[in-house]
């Protein structure tokens, strides 16, 4: 059993059967794949700074933010850089390492499904982002994260997703990584009845032939 560095609290199995194997053993996949490939995803990935990142930096309130599924740390690098206090959450051991690495200051372990355990600053967040890690999530856990996330929020905080087309639930390899991978895919309309079920709603959005790129306030 693992633990939340910042909390001491148990990180929870959830034994329940899935299709194909459990919801614990696809994430636990999923993060060993990416221990394994740090470097080859990495530079597949470092030069894809999402263009609307500059839309969030230009939301932002005042506060700190909190990047679900960092990674090594690319995207809260460049907010940083823009003079913004972020928090890394990441549960690979070594995308942790390589935030750290980077320069990242604030670097925490956590799965997203265990968000309301960790500890938070008081007042909330002024962003949390999910850059290409909710869809790393199986879709029935999706409607709670994103409620956790948006009761974390300060008044006037903004939520940025970024989430693959597609339908279903797959493992798969290949992409920006060889290794296999657990994505939860969704089409446009099922991902802002997702939102709204989390009780956000849209202030800005962008799609393309493989992302959807949300902004969402609490309603």
């Amino acid at each position: 059993m693992t633990r939340c560095l910042i909390s001491s609290i148990p990180c929870l199995v959830d034994e329940k059967q899935m299709t194909r194997t459990t919801m614990d053993e696809r994430t636990d996949k999923t993060i060993s794949s990416y221990d394994a490939n740090v470097a080859e995803y990495e530079a597949s990935t470092k030069d894809i700074i999402p263009q609307a990142l500059t839309k969030v930096a230009a939301m932002l309130p005042e506060g700190p933010v909190l990047d679900v599924g960092a990674g090594y740390g690319r995207d809260a690098l460049w907010l940083q850089q823009q003079g913004f206090e972020v928090i890394c959450m990441e549960p690979s051991a070594r995308m942790r390492e390589r935030c750290k690495e980077r320069g990242l200051k604030k670097v925490i372990d956590g799965r997203m499904e265990h968000l309301q355990a960790l500890q938070h600053p008081e007042g909330g967040y002024a962003g949390i982002l999910f850059v290409g890690s909710l869809l790393h999530v199986p879709k029935k856990a999706a409607p709670n994260i994103l409620k956790t996330a948006a009761s974390l929020l300060k008044e006037g905080g903004i939520i940025y997703l970024a989430l693959q087309h597609g339908k279903g639930e797959v493992m798969r390899s290949g992409g920006m990584l060889q290794a296999e991978r657990f994505f939860a895919l969704y089409e446009r309309d099922e991902a802002r009845a997702l939102l709204a079920s989390a009780g956000l709603h849209v202030v800005w959005e962008r799609m393309d032939e493989k992302w959807m790129n949300f902004i969402v306030q609490k309603a």
